[in-house]
């Protein structure tokens, strides 16, 4: 009967360090989940002020700026680095008579392409075919 008991005494020990462990594994998962889902979203919101500073930009000059840095003045932070600390990316193009730009981060991997972390942030102005 005591054997029985410390048998059964040990698989309450084990099955509770189980399920401790995935507790504990669900938590840490669910963290980095939030984590990236922050740094994309801080991305956005980085990306819409320049867009902003960018429009305003045009309204004063006429036209859009060549890089980034003009509209420093513009942002009350003036332009940070993305969230996995790499710079943004802004291209002026023209098409047809019309200026377009876009905006891009690369993401955690700090390379064109990607999904989930890894996945390009952009915003552009060009309307979408």
């Amino acid at each position: 009967m005591r054997y029985l008991t410390k048998i059964l005494n040990i698989t309450v020990i084990v099955t509770g360090c189980i399920v401790t462990l995935f507790v504990m594994m669900t938590g840490i998962y669910g963290y980095f989940d939030f984590k990236i889902q922050a740094q994309q979203t801080v991305t956005e919101e980085q990306i819409i002020q320049f867009i902003k500073a960018i429009e305003i930009y045009k309204l004063k000059h006429s036209a859009y700026p060549s890089n980034l840095k003009i509209i420093q003045s513009y942002l009350t932070e003036g332009i940070p680095q993305d969230p996995w600390g790499s710079e943004y990316i802004y291209e002026l193009s023209k098409e047809n008579g019309k200026e377009y730009y876009k905006i891009t981060s690369y993401g955690a991997d700090k390379k064109p392409g990607g999904v989930g972390q890894d996945a390009d942030i952009f915003r552009t102005n060009r309307p979408i075919k």
